[in-house]
């Protein structure tokens, strides 16, 4: 988000919804100019929806030693329908690749971050078995679709950009090594997605993923 004006035609130019943001400040969301759209951000994660939505919870990194919010939820209102969607962003595993790389890992730090990852892709998964409204799950997870978290945790959920990518190369990060699918949205329930596209923006560290969704 170092560049709100780019932001802004962005989301104007594809009539976007609703935006979800990781890592993002406060001010920074205040700075795009979309003054009549509902705004949120608390701890790191944001969201700018034209439709109206309530916060329902979040979830602190508290509890992994860490600062910020790796989920928040929100209930979205559509018409006489309503459905959730859950913003996250889940703990990366840069510094356990970068210690391998670097010939010098560390056994048990990096098994206490592969236990905080799936811990929070465990709360995430069991709200969604708990939920019976129509929800999205998008953000940052930090992990590509064919990792052991994620399909321990993820793969029974629909994922717009595996069924609907307009694109034969789908990256969303790019490392000094490779580039790698590591943002998602998922879903269960009366949604579908229609389209699904990953989109160059300056000044950002992830690649923003659109989706277009049909209920």
């Amino acid at each position: 988000m170092s560049d709100a004006e780019s932001l802004a035609r962005l989301l104007e130019q594809h009539n976007v919804s609703i935006a979800l943001f990781q890592e993002a400040k406060p001010e920074k969301l205040k700075a795009l100019p979309i003054k009549s759209w509902q705004k949120h951000c608390e701890a790191g994660l944001c969201i700018a929806s034209k439709l109206p939505f309530e916060i329902e919870r979040a979830v602190s990194r508290n509890i992994f030693q860490g600062y910020g919010n790796f989920a928040q939820f929100y209930r979205i209102s559509l018409a006489d329908n309503s459905f959730l969607i859950a913003n996250v962003h889940f703990e990366t595993p840069r510094s356990a690749l970068e210690s391998v790389l670097k010939l010098g890992p560390n056994s048990a730090a990096m098994r206490i971050l592969q236990q905080d990852r799936a811990l929070q892709a465990t709360i995430i998964s069991e709200w969604a078995q708990a939920e019976t409204l129509p929800f999205i799950i998008a953000g940052d997870f930090n992990m590509p679709v064919l990792s052991p978290i994620y399909q321990q945790y993820f793969s029974m959920l629909g994922n717009a950009l595996s069924e609907k990518s307009q694109h034969v190369v789908k990256y969303t990060k790019f490392t000094r090594w490779h580039g790698i699918r590591i943002d998602h949205q998922l879903y269960r329930g009366a949604l579908s997605p229609l389209s699904a596209e990953v989109f160059n923006l300056p000044g950002a560290d992830h690649r923003p993923v659109l989706v277009r969704w049909s209920n």
